[in-house]
């Protein structure tokens, strides 16, 4: 029979073992929802491909294969990562609208590339839902981007 010391030193150790396997489980990048919009800690996560602060939502990006995600902080960064890994097929890249932030699939959002976007880390990519909002937004572009535009265009630069 364990003595009280002894038991209240089992309880304490299983208890912080406890909040240790939540709290490790809880930093890992996996998707809380696997068919929504990826969940970036603003000012609290690192970019996947160079490792900055993602700060600013109008240029975080995201990719999600499976349950597994990957935060960056420039649409840039997140192009560059991709052609360092072998994703698969299923991958889904996730992008933000540059004028109200909301999340775009990728494939379907509309891109400008412009030095006088500046973004975290100088690749100039913003995201729109549409050709009007990118055209509207920065006049100065000449031609809007589809997805397979960006990661041509980015290869090119990066």
């Amino acid at each position: 029979m364990p003595t009280r010391r002894r038991f209240l030193s089992l309880v304490g150790t299983s208890a912080i073992a406890a909040a240790g396997g939540v709290l490790i489980a809880g930093c890992g990048s996996k998707a809380a929802n696997p068919d929504g919009p990826p969940e970036i800690r603003y000012g609290q996560e690192r970019c996947a491909y160079c490792t900055m602060s993602i700060d600013d939502a109008r240029f975080a990006s995201a990719w999600r294969v499976a349950r597994t995600e990957r935060h960056f902080d420039d649409i840039g960064c997140m192009v560059n990562a991709s052609r360092r890994e072998s994703l698969p097929s299923e991958v889904r890249f996730w992008v933000h609208d540059y004028t109200d932030e909301a999340w775009l699939d990728a494939s379907q959002a509309t891109y400008v590339i412009a030095s006088a976007i500046k973004t975290p880390m100088a690749y100039g990519v913003a995201a729109f839902a549409t050709a009007a909002k990118a055209s509207s937004t920065v006049p100065a572009a000449k031609t809007t981007l589809t997805w397979t535009d960006v990661l041509s265009a980015v290869e090119r630069e990066g």
